[in-house]
């Protein structure tokens, strides 16, 4: 059963309805509809908490701050007030990445920091550009607290040592770079500890999430609608990254693309496998060509563990049309999974030809009704990855 609190204040009673979304590697998001007679102020930049002790993993669901406030009244409209809060890792948006606490000599170096070459594992370096960010006694070398605490931080991963396209960057900008990789995934999970309203943890991809359950697309399954998109309108067939420096109007000093004979194996494929699923998709589909130039610093061909990530993640994902998955649960269907988790998934023969499968969730979203009921509304996941 559902309790919300705003600036600490319990407005469970006139809460008409609530949602609550968590998407993977990015930020949660969550609303509110509280009717206009009980509303007399904006609380923009208030704190915004939902909990509800039934639902898997932890009780608070959301915690995050007020950034949106819609007020509707008069004909034809429906007099509420509507929130729309953000978790903390909205605050990445708006931070550069820093050298941190493990470079002595420069903290707090956001033109011209090699975290990348000092740190290598993308946990770690997201650890120290958080830390420094978070110091704010030297407003030359911090800003200040994010209201996060800092988790777990693995060691353990494969080196991303590279040099980024270019910098400044936002810590934000920098945890989709990791994250594209597919190496890298980072976690809020709502606290209301020390003034905080997140614990950050990181893992080395492959996040296994909480819960999980089997959902199913049919006469009489729990999923009452449903939406396959298959879209190649971003598919190449043919990916080559161009590293500086460049030496001549032709030559540069490195690049990266199916026929090098060095690249090591990806931790989840062999890059064998790889090539030959490219050879097999430019057969298919044609081929489909893009360079990307990383020519920020001149020295980028010194660094390729990055790259190597990047190319093999992205030629993976782009060279077949990408499927995505949203399911829509019936009424009365109660979550049972967070993101990461592995969900068995099925749709009949009516909704195209059927299938069934294993698939991770990316995100899923629970609303409350007028009674603090959640229920399951939303869920998203993806077959991709599954071809090596």
């Amino acid at each position: 059963m559902l309790s919300a609190f705003i600036g600490g204040s319990d407005v469970t009673s006139i809460v008409q309805e609530a949602d609550s979304t968590h998407d993977l590697n990015k930020t949660y998001v969550a609303k509110v509809k509280i009717p206009v007679s009980q509303m007399s102020s904006f609380p923009t930049g208030q704190r915004l908490a939902l909990v509800d002790p039934e639902l898997p993993g932890n009780d608070l669901d959301h915690h995050g701050t007020i950034k949106l406030v819609s007020a509707a009244s008069g004909d034809d409209m429906d007099g509420m007030v509507e929130l729309t809060s953000f978790s903390s890792r909205e605050m990445w948006e708006d931070r550069l990445c820093r050298d941190g606490p493990s470079d002595p000599d420069d903290p707090g170096n956001y033109v011209t920091p090699d975290f990348l070459k000092r740190l290598k594992k993308a946990p770690l370096v997201m650890q120290d550009v958080l830390l420094q960010s978070m110091d704010g006694s030297d407003p030359a070398s911090g800003e200040g607290t994010m209201w996060q605490a800092l988790g777990g931080f693995p060691s353990d991963g494969i080196s991303l040592a590279g040099v980024p396209a270019s910098f400044p960057l936002s810590i934000e900008a920098l945890a989709n770079l990791f994250a594209a990789t597919g190496e890298f995934d980072a976690v809020e999970t709502m606290t209301s500890s020390g003034g905080n309203l997140a614990t950050i943890d990181c893992y080395n991809g492959n996040y296994a999430g909480v819960g999980g359950g089997s959902y199913s697309f049919s006469p009489d399954g729990n999923i009452r609608a449903a939406v396959y998109i298959s879209d190649m309108t971003k598919m190449k067939t043919k990916i080559r990254y161009l590293l500086g420096p460049r030496k001549t109007d032709e030559r540069w000093g490195r690049s990266i693309e199916a026929t090098n004979i060095d690249i090591p194996d990806n931790p989840h494929f062999s890059q064998g496998a790889l090539v030959s699923a490219i050879m097999s998709a430019r057969s298919a589909y044609g081929v489909r060509f893009e360079v990307r130039t990383y020519d920020t610093f001149g020295n980028e061909r010194s660094a390729v563990p990055l790259y190597w990530r990047l190319w093999q993640d992205e030629s993976m994902w782009r060279l077949q049309p990408k499927i995505i998955f949203k399911w829509q649960a019936k009424e009365g269907i109660y979550p049972t999974f967070d993101i990461g988790a592995q969900l068995s998934v099925s749709w009949d023969s009516n909704f195209m030809g059927g299938g069934s499968g294993t698939q991770r969730a990316y995100g899923r979203t629970v609303r409350w009704d007028v009674e603090g009921v959640a229920y399951l509304e939303q869920i998203k996941t993806s077959t991709n990855g599954d071809a090596l």
